[in-house]
């Protein structure tokens, strides 16, 4: 079974420890907009003592995310790994085949169709 992400975690458990508290509090008969911002301000200070462990790995995975992003890369845009190795393979076919050049003669024809600087084209005219 996959673990879930530190930060995920401890955002789940924080809402839920507002949520409980903002639950007691209206059981107690509080006034649910002062019960509401009661519950917030006693989230902060339970939440650091009792989610140390959950508040540590995310803080952890925060550094090693800004130490090695590279680790990390394929998460915050999934399929890029995949799209580089196609980069990869149409370099390797660019290479691999001569560029084609427009014939001379093809070049000199198209040049000649353009109007000269300064000449305007009629209306039934294309340029």
């Amino acid at each position: 079974m996959k673990r879930l992400p530190p930060w995920l975690v401890y955002t789940v458990l924080r809402v839920g420890l507002v949520l409980v508290l903002l639950a007691v509090l209206l059981l107690l008969g509080i006034n649910p907009f002062w019960a509401t911002g009661l519950a917030v301000v006693l989230a902060l200070p339970i939440s650091y003592l009792a989610l140390d462990g959950p508040r540590r790995r995310f803080s952890q995975e925060l550094a090693e995310r800004k130490a090695h992003p590279e680790k990390f890369e394929s998460e915050r845009q999934p399929g890029r790994a995949d799209a580089a190795e196609e980069d990869a393979l149409l370099d390797e076919l660019d290479t691999a085949s001569p560029a084609s050049a427009e014939p001379a003669e093809t070049a000199e024809a198209s040049a000649e169709q353009l109007p000269a600087d300064g000449e305007q084209h009629s209306e039934g005219e294309r340029p």
